[in-house]
């Protein structure tokens, strides 16, 4: 008899070849889609979604970019963007374990992006790093600050 975890494995491992991550689940998507909302609430910035993004000559995909507001070309499409966003956020997915993520913490910060919040939505937290910091901000409840880009959002929304 096969389990239902067993029956997945093949399709997660594809899943995390194809894109080199792990594979999303329902609450890394709920969280994902919330902060998507809350952002596109503040409008200053435009908020991508998986984004492809070439820094210092690595490939990454976030769950989540937000750059400065501009009028968007849509003659002309990026596969492959090489422009630092000013936010990246990283979503844990289960079959994550922290040191992979403080890894692109510190690659997304020395590649100049200004800020870089990871969110465990098991834990129902958000660690906030900026360059030069020796310690993230945390935020369990209230409202999620973050400072270098003068941007708050509300937890409960986040967490909802």
């Amino acid at each position: 008899m096969i389990t239902l975890a067993e029956a997945a494995e093949p399709v997660v491992l594809t899943y995390e070849q194809e894109r080199g991550k792990p594979m999303p689940s329902r609450l890394h998507s709920t969280v994902q889609s919330n902060l998507i909302v809350e952002f596109a609430k503040i409008g200053a910035y435009r908020v991508q979604s998986e984004l492809s993004l070439e820094l210092d000559g690595k490939k990454w995909t976030p769950d989540i970019c937000l750059y400065a507001r501009q009028p968007q070309d849509w003659l002309h499409d990026e596969i492959l963007v090489k422009e630092a966003p000013l936010l990246a956020i990283e979503i844990f997915s289960p079959s994550q374990h922290g040191g992979e993520l403080m890894d692109k913490v510190h690659a997304y910060l020395a590649a100049g992006v200004k800020s870089v919040w990871l969110v465990s939505p098991m834990m129902r937290s958000v660690a906030i790093y900026h360059l030069g910091d020796t310690a993230a901000r945390s935020f369990g409840g209230g409202k999620i600050t973050d400072s270098a880009l003068d941007i708050e959002v509300e937890y409960d929304a986040v967490f909802a």
